[in-house]
């Protein structure tokens, strides 16, 4: 005898009461297994967070926040131990802000910080989401901090009204944000390669190549923004880190690593004017606050992939680092 087939609201109670299950299920394994599913920047990220709110980590006279440049660029067996680099990939100021926040928490603070990041970084509100957020490096509290400050500067892209709706979503790894993900860990592998890199990441203490070509004489990020274009809140959240340095005795430094020739000749000139001019006007503004940012130019041998400094590159521009910068 077949059983009754299901009324109609009752098949759809049960089709959408499974489906919300299986979404559930889903967010928690995401959010559970972010080695399986997240590509290899998370690793350096994970390091980043546990090396800044680590108490056993050293104390530094000279703090350096920076992004995969310095990560790749200044190494620490070259640097020595009154140099701490705290470089995460893909970050703004934002993240650079709660980072020293949080090194603060932990570490007495530093004769002076220094800040390196890409021009491009300072106007790229997706990185955000997809790494801040998605990779939990900023809590929920920081989160909507984060929101609140960009609506009071006028920032629609991180101040927007849906902002901690999305953010909320974001961190309970609602599956449809994380498509890209889900297919990547269930075919990509990554488990094993997120292994290796935070193998590497850790015995490097922080330092870890991201090219390891002999040379490369391909153009760097910024030489496909036309112009130098920025977020509020980023800007904002500069002032906001200079001042909080300013506020436990360290002055602040900005630094640009080198690009190669290649890129150097190619950059356009409203980008290179109004980043050079961005930075110019911040250090009238802070007297606490110096700024180089300027890009040296290295030679095609030094970088690993055309952003990136190989080993040759950083055992020259960490020895470098040393004699301009290690001052407080």
């Amino acid at each position: 005898m077949s059983s009754a087939p299901l009324a109609p609201r009752r098949f759809l109670a049960w089709f959408f009461g499974t489906t919300l299950l299986a979404l559930f299920l889903l967010s928690r394994v995401i959010v559970a297994m972010p080695m399986v599913f997240f590509d290899d920047a998370y690793p350096l990220w994970h390091y980043a967070k546990t090396a800044r709110d680590s108490v056993g980590s050293k104390d530094a006279r000279i703090l350096v926040l920076g992004d995969s440049r310095g990560q790749a660029g200044l190494n620490p067996d070259v640097l020595g131990k009154d140099i701490n680099v705290l470089a995460v990939p893909g970050v703004s100021p934002i993240e650079l802000y709660y980072s020293f926040k949080h090194y603060l928490q932990h570490h007495q603070p530093p004769a002076k910080v220094v800040v390196s990041l890409s021009s491009t970084h300072f106007g790229f509100e997706q990185l955000f989401w997809e790494r801040a957020i998605k990779f939990g490096y900023l809590d929920a509290n920081e989160t909507e901090e984060v929101i609140l400050t960009g609506r009071r500067v006028g920032d629609q892209s991180l101040g927007r009204r849906s902002a901690t709706t999305d953010a909320w979503f974001y961190r309970q790894g609602a599956p449809w944000l994380y498509f890209p993900e889900l297919r990547a860990g269930v075919f990509g592998g990554r488990l094993a390669k997120n292994r290796e890199l935070t193998a590497r990441v850790a015995e490097g203490n922080g330092h870890v190549a991201y090219g390891t070509a002999d040379a490369s004489d391909g153009l760097a990020y910024e030489i496909s923004h036309s112009t130098f274009k920025t977020m509020p809140a980023t800007i904002e959240y500069l002032r906001i880190l200079i001042s909080l340095a300013k506020s436990v005795g360290a002055r602040t430094e900005f630094i640009s690593l080198p690009l190669n020739q290649a890129s150097l000749r190619a950059m356009p000139a409203a980008h290179r004017d109004g980043f050079v001019q961005l930075m110019q006007q911040l250090q009238r503004e802070m007297p606490s606050f110096t700024a180089h940012p300027q890009w040296p130019e290295y030679p095609n041998d030094h970088f690993g992939d055309p952003n990136h400094l190989n080993a040759r590159g950083a055992a020259r521009f960490s020895a470098e680092f040393l004699k301009q910068w290690s001052t407080p």
